[in-house]
C-alpha cells in the first residue's frame, strides 16, 4: 500500500491499484 501512497501523494482520480494497471 505505501507504494500507491508515495504514487499519489497529490490525490489521484484513480484506485491506488492504477500501478497493477
Amino acid at each position: 500500500m505505501a507504494e500507491c501512497g508515495v504514487h499519489y501523494l497529490g490525490g489521484p482520480q484513480h484506485s491506488p491499484t492504477v500501478g497493477s494497471e
